[in-house]
């Protein structure tokens, strides 16, 4: 008779670690296991870890120094960014301020003023940006240019002083969108008759407006009388 020993190998018991899941536009790495003959992955790749940008099942293929094969797979998930869009008005006048919103729903906020709120309130000109955080912790940035639009200077010119009876021309000077002076007028210049202090608000073509005064005087007339004998 003939007596023969047979040894019946394991099978490899491969196990991929690593981080399961990233963010879009990143990647992670994935590892299955150290030890094994072989490695070959469902991408092609054979080396025991693999650099994954895509989300997907990635499948490895073990082979142990007996020639026996196994293999595993894991699902690997690229998480989206977040969009984040800064809504508010982006322009208004000195001395003006707005209100900036990253939007709604982030877990995170963080301004390049170092404010960490979803709102801000600017009151100066420049780039705004803002870096945002989802519940899977990925970020992506926004950022919007405020512009502090410039107030007119109105500047009323003319006669500022006259004699009853008569009038003078003021002139809150050319160029502005809008005119609206104190007594209901609307064009550059008006014809006064009467002493008072008289303002005009000019408002540019940004919708600024700023106003300017100026008193204009009423000078009575002399009242002469002669005076003598009257007859000879």
């Amino acid at each position: 008779s003939v007596t023969a020993n047979v040894q019946v190998n394991a099978n490899p018991v491969p196990a991929i670690t690593g981080t399961l899941a990233f963010c879009q536009g990143s990647n992670t790495s994935i590892n299955a296991g150290p030890g094994f003959a072989t490695y070959l992955w469902n991408t092609g790749a054979a080396t025991a870890n693999l650099s994954v940008t895509t989300g997907g099942t990635y499948t490895v293929t073990v082979t142990n120094a007996a020639g026996c094969s196994a293999n595993t797979s894991a699902v690997v998930v690229a998480n989206p960014l977040p969009v984040p869009a800064i809504a508010g008005i982006t322009s208004f006048c000195t001395g003006g301020n707005t209100t900036l919103n990253a939007g709604a729903g982030y877990t995170g906020y963080l301004w390049n003023t170092g404010a960490i709120t979803q709102n801000i309130n600017v009151t100066t000109g420049g780039n705004y940006t803002v870096t945002v955080t989802n519940a899977n912790s990925c970020t992506a940035l926004a950022n919007v240019l405020v512009t502090v639009n410039a107030l007119p200077t109105p500047n009323i010119t003319g006669t500022f002083a006259f004699c009853q009876g008569s009038n003078t021309i003021i002139n809150a000077g050319a160029g502005f969108a809008s005119y609206q002076w104190s007594n209901g007028a609307s064009t550059q210049n008006i014809t006064v008759s009467n002493g008072n202090t008289y303002t005009v608000t000019v408002s540019n073509a940004n919708g600024c407006t700023n106003t300017d005064s100026q008193l204009v005087t009423v000078n009575p007339n002399p009242v002469p009388a002669i005076t003598g004998v009257t007859t000879i």
